[in-house]
């Protein structure tokens, strides 16, 4: 079984996220931390490291430690909900999950990404503020995100907006799915295009 699995291609990246980390959680008195406080402790190379949950930074730069201390040690299962979620808001409206182009805002290391992805999303662009999220995701799920930005869109100038606009409709008009790119194209006319190209 080891022979097989040093053959396959992505070998390197599957040894490296099942490198278990040692973590330690505080014994008391968590209750009263706030969300922004809380904290565990990472023990590498016999030196202990206290991180908080959202020292994302940190963490993201440790192959599967997010995967680690979030989901098997904490038990959060939120990617596999929302896209449950999203599929009975689809149904309801008789949607497709094949017709979305979403934007993943604080998409991370892409594990929400990497649902969407299997479920068959159109287009699914990632976004992020920490440029060690962007990196992971590209270290941890290459094929996942058809491009991802480092921004605060909760803060984003019309400068940075233009840009994002001008991007979005160049790669849109470079498509061979879209038949035509003017003003005037409607949405409508960019899902007939889309079917025809599939």
């Amino acid at each position: 079984m080891l022979s097989l699995l040093c053959e396959h291609p992505d070998a390197e990246k599957i040894f490296a996220m099942s490198k278990r980390y040692r973590i330690q959680f505080p014994a008391s008195d968590t209750e009263k931390l706030g969300q922004d406080e809380i904290f565990f402790t990472l023990i590498e190379d016999g030196e202990a490291k206290r991180l908080r949950f959202h020292d994302y930074d940190e963490i993201y730069k440790r192959p599967g430690l997010y995967e680690q201390l979030f989901y098997e040690r904490l038990g959060c299962n939120s990617p596999e909900k929302v896209a449950d979620l999203l599929q009975r808001a689809l149904n309801t409206v008789r949607e497709p999950v094949t017709e979305l182009r979403v934007i993943d805002l604080g998409a991370g290391n892409g594990m929400m990404g990497e649902v969407l992805k299997r479920e068959g999303v159109a287009r699914l662009v990632g976004a992020d503020i920490i440029p060690e999220a962007r990196d992971a995701a590209f270290r941890d799920r290459s094929t996942v995100y058809d491009d991802y930005y480092i921004e605060d869109f909760a803060s984003l100038d019309a400068d940075v907006l233009d840009r994002r606009r001008v991007n979005a409709i160049a790669r849109r008009c470079t498509s061979p799915s879209v038949a035509r790119c003017d003003d005037n194209s409607t949405r409508t006319e960019q899902r007939k295009g889309d079917r025809q190209h599939r």
